[in-house]
């Protein structure tokens, strides 16, 4: 099932796509060709606020460059690969803002906010997030990194101000071969490994502490075979999203398919879990052998 904010974050697209699809036709009008009522209220009127029409004369309306400023996280560089791909597709300016924060000062900002997410969420963002990478993925090339440890200064305005002006200045012109696509179908197809591979680990975790209840473990030795076994399940599941961006290692004339990808991660993990039980195993009144399994 996915998250809200996944569902909220495709609503938004899907309105952008139907407001640069309608080309003149008005914010309003536009909505009615579909989309979420409530999300797409919202934009229409962000658009509608922000959009400045300038008479020259009786015939002629000069219309000032519409910014579209998409405020959120986009942790992976496939979410950022869609709004790079609306871009092209209608061949508009692009690029990405990136505001590096040491993780102590997005607590402390977290912690001041009068709803404040609990800090786990902030430590697992910072995990997650995965910082823009020309080197890797050229689209990301017009991307620009500012500090926000401590408040901006005048002259990071004016960079950031030229950056944006240069971006308009220069929009996307549409590729005919289809290499951008491929891209944006791996990074697909690893996100969705990396998700199988995750809910079969996890299932694997679930089980194996279901097993040390059983054989009443002492609560000790519970809470450190827990946290052994999750930070394996993140560590694997780190370098499994590795593998997926830089190739998934394969013998001359092999192909691999999806399925064989997450069975091969599972089943590495499920070994070295393996290992971790045996281990604390010999410190529990029971034998190592009945919790080595799944």
């Amino acid at each position: 099932m996915q998250s809200s904010w996944k569902v909220y974050r495709q609503e938004v697209l899907q309105c952008l796509d139907g407001f640069l699809q309608s080309e003149h036709t008005s914010v309003r009008e536009a909505g009615a060709n579909g989309g979420d009522c409530d999300t797409w209220a919202r934009f229409a009127r962000t658009v509608h606020d922000q959009q400045v029409l300038k008479t020259s004369d009786e015939s002629h309306l000069n219309i000032e460059p519409l910014i579209v400023l998409l405020d959120d996280n986009f942790y992976y560089p496939s979410m950022r690969y869609e709004v790079y791909q609306l871009a092209r597709k209608y061949s508009l300016g692009f690029c990405q803002l990136y505001l590096q924060c040491p993780l102590n000062s997005c607590l402390a900002r977290n912690r001041a906010r009068s709803c404040a997410l609990p800090d786990e969420v902030i430590v697992e963002m910072e995990k997650r997030i995965e910082p823009p990478n020309p080197l890797k993925h050229p689209w990301e090339q017009n991307s620009l990194t500012l500090t926000s440890t401590n408040s901006f200064l005048q002259q990071d305005i004016d960079m950031l101000m030229q950056f944006i002006a240069a971006a308009l200045d220069n929009p996307i012109i549409p590729i005919q071969d289809n290499t951008e696509q491929k891209e944006a179908d791996r990074l697909c197809c690893a996100s969705s490994i990396v998700h199988r591979a995750d809910q079969a680990c996890r299932r694997l975790v679930a089980q194996a502490m279901q097993d040390a209840k059983e054989h009443k473990w002492a609560t000790g030795s519970m809470r450190t075979l827990a946290a052994e076994l999750n930070q394996l399940k993140t560590r694997s599941l780190e370098d499994l999203r590795r593998q997926a961006h830089q190739g998934y290692p394969i013998s001359p004339g092999e192909t691999i398919s999806a399925e064989q990808v997450v069975n091969r991660a599972v089943a590495a993990f499920g070994q070295e879990k393996d290992d971790i039980i045996r281990k604390h195993a010999t410190e529990q009144p029971v034998k190592p052998e009945c919790l080595s399994g799944s």
